[in-house]
């Protein structure tokens, strides 16, 4: 069913008039216009801009027309509301705190957007995945999904988007002190908003205002949140209001003017109390705190406890747990030294006993039989001395072997004093690659306005200057396609290099394992609309929990069941077998043991399997059998990593080619 366009803008022009003129509310103007008569397809379009108008003032509602609308949708098969709809409630319900959902239902509406052709849905999609990552601190895959809503909005000329990438690349670049970059974007952003006369210019003058309080230029900061906050008054939005307002007395401060400072951070501290934002309450009581600590203390005392209370309301935890985290990994790998040690030491004093009873052994034995039997005696030692080098020849081999382990655990300190070095390169390569990354794009963009400018022209030797252009224009396209491979590299080396922050908690494996299958599954889907295959879970029931860090976990059976995915995809692509179905499983066992037992989970694929020659070498970092550009070959060793040394478990491959791959991860309990 299509909409009748004409027809909904004339009952959304006239419902509106209307509507204003009797409640001068944009949020009930729409609910006026839902409550006439109209097109199952449109009363869609409308039931999602009801929620997008809620979603800054009440959730729960927002939710309940946004879920409305995705209901109508699928009833009358109207796949661009859907896509709409889907869109709208994944961003809810990351807002809500369910980024895991959240991610999912965002996924699923990128899927169906590539599906049907929906360009601005996907820029949507991709904007709101880029604000989930960025509220998980994921500030490099945030700017990738705002790079790719970037360059969609620009494809389809859609100013209102480009604009909302540019700026949210711009403000993921300051967390991340790259603040070059951020100028770059914001400054750009800032442009086009006031050329289109955007209602948001108040946030895109206070993003420019903090990067120069970033760098410590507190006077050219001053100016940007001053014209912020007059902006913001106008508009009325209180949130930046009260931020802008706390900048100014951030900034008035920095430059010793107390008295000024004073007057603007009482004013964030008030606005925020209005409009219940906690962080700025604290934060705000913190610098009022800080501004009258020399004049007069029992005030200042009075705004620290304040602060203190908005603080305890916001963080439900103490530095205790912060430290216990940094602490974990530490912990774990001096454990696995001093078992190590243990170990050897143990198996040294065994090796001694056992060659020394041997010996008294064959004694005994040997001057048994030559007092019975001299001859006999003497065929016997004959024999008894083949055994003594035969098991000289062992414990050799056994000593060689316990020399192996010594040196895999003086490796293992090295490997860790690289994994810091390697961080360190990572941080310093980035720098130059974003640069490289950034102007070549800039300079696409120059050379094509200038391919534009020369066509205007008419110039005589046009053909050889276009030849020219072109051969520039494909060079700098080479060198931001190479650089963005560089900077995929970099980010897996840091990631590769980086100690774990998760917290240790009692974990259910099956959970975990079911969530990340799912995700990995719409993931790839999101990717490739033309994927498909087919995927089985078979968990034990009442699995024992065991004690981990879940985001690492859901790391590793991400990485690996992405692997498996890709393998079966692979198959199907290549494969001549008519009747062959791309199909992953992951099973989950119980297996007792002497002591409490181990957790085990299979994810077996039915893909073109592991050649027996490179098995080995899987877990090596940088090494992978993708081709270029579709793998760094660090996602198997960080997850080796991760089960081997951060819980004391272990990951095996068995493989048989032709026919498929299973990976085996076991827990202790």
């Amino acid at each position: 069913m299509k909409i009748n366009i004409k027809v909904f803008y004339l009952i959304l022009f006239f419902g509106f008039y209307k509507a204003f003129g009797e409640v001068g509310n944009l949020e009930d103007s729409l609910k006026i216009v839902l409550s006439k008569k109209m097109e199952d397809t449109s009363k869609v379009i409308l039931l999602e801009q009801i929620s997008k108008n809620l979603w800054n003032s009440d959730l729960e509602n927002a939710l309940k027309y946004a879920n409305q609308g995705l209901e109508l949708a699928e009833k009358i098969n109207f796949e661009k509301g859907k896509s709409r709809c889907l869109n709208r409630i994944g961003a809810i319900q990351s807002r809500m705190g369910n980024h895991q959902k959240g991610l999912v239902i965002l996924f699923e509406a990128l899927a169906l957007a590539k599906e049907i052709n929906d360009e601005e849905g996907l820029a949507r999609a991709n904007i709101n995945l880029g604000i989930i990552y960025g509220e998980q601190l994921d500030h490099r895959k945030a700017i990738e999904y705002y790079q790719e809503a970037l360059r969609i909005s620009k494809k389809i000329n859609n100013q209102n988007l480009y604009n909302l990438a540019l700026m949210n690349i711009g403000a993921e670049y300051v967390p991340l002190k790259l603040f070059d970059s951020a100028q770059v974007y914001l400054k750009k952003s800032y442009d086009l908003g006031v050329k289109n006369k955007s209602q948001e210019i108040d946030i895109l003058l206070y993003n420019l205002g903090n990067i120069y309080s970033k760098k410590n230029n507190h006077t050219e900061a001053l100016k940007y949140f001053w014209k912020s906050k007059q902006f913001s008054e106008k508009s009325n939005n209180q949130r930046f209001l009260s931020l802008s307002n706390f900048m100014l007395a951030k900034s008035y401060q920095s430059l010793g003017k107390i008295d000024s400072a004073l007057y603007f951070a009482e004013r964030s501290n008030s606005i925020a109390k209005q409009t219940s934002n906690l962080e700025l309450i604290s934060d705000s009581y913190g610098l009022l705190s800080e501004l009258v600590e020399n004049t007069n203390l029992k005030l200042s005392l009075e705004y620290f406890k304040k602060a203190a209370i908005a603080k305890g309301q916001l963080y439900n935890f103490d530095k205790n747990l912060q430290i216990q985290k940094l602490t974990y990994r530490e912990s774990i790998l001096n454990k696995d030294l001093e078992f190590a040690k243990k170990e050897f030491r143990n198996k040294q004093i065994i090796g001694l006993t056992g060659s020394v009873l041997g010996i008294f052994l064959i004694i005994s034995v040997a001057l048994f039989f030559v007092n019975k039997n001299k001859t006999k005696a003497h065929k016997k030692l004959t024999a008894q001395k083949k055994e003594i080098e035969n098991q000289k020849v062992e414990l050799n081999a056994s000593l060689e072997k316990l020399k192996l382990t010594q040196k895999q655990l003086v490796l293992q300190e090295k490997l860790a004093s690289l994994g810091e070095l390697t961080a360190g390169i990572a941080h310093e390569i980035q720098n130059p690659l974003n640069f490289v990354n950034n102007f070549s794009e800039l300079s696409i963009e120059l050379l094509e306005e200038l391919e534009v400018f020369i066509k205007q022209s008419h110039l005589k030797e046009q053909g050889n200057v276009n030849e020219l252009l072109n051969e520039l224009i494909t060079n700098q396209q080479k060198i931001n396609s190479h650089g963005n491979r560089a900077s995929s590299i970099v980010k897996n080396m840091l990631e590769h290099s980086r100690a774990s922050k998760s917290e240790t908690s009692e974990v259910d494996i099956n959970k975990i394992a079911d969530e990340y299958l799912h995700l990995s599954y719409h993931g790839m889907r999101a990717k490739d609309h033309t994927f498909n295959a087919d995927f089985e879970v078979n968990f034990e029931d009442n699995l024992p929990l065991i004690k981990g860090m879940s985001g690492d976990i859901g790391r590793v059976f991400l990485n690996i069941i992405n692997n498996a995915f890709y393998a079966v995809n692979t198959k199907r692509k290549e494969s001549k077998e008519p009747d062959y179905k791309p199909k992953v499983r992951v099973i989950s066992k119980w297996r007792p043991n002497e002591k409490n037992g181990i957790v085990e989970v299979r994810i077996e694929d039915n893909g073109n399997g592991i050649p027996n020659e490179i098995k080995e070498k899987v877990f090596q970092p940088f090494f992978t059998t993708k081709p270029s550009g579709y793998g760094t070959g660090l996602g198997l060793s960080l997850s080796r990593e991760i089960i081997v040394n951060g819980h004391n478990g272990s990951i095996d491959i068995e493989t048989e080619p032709e026919k498929g791959t299973v990976f085996i991860i076991q827990f202790p309990v």
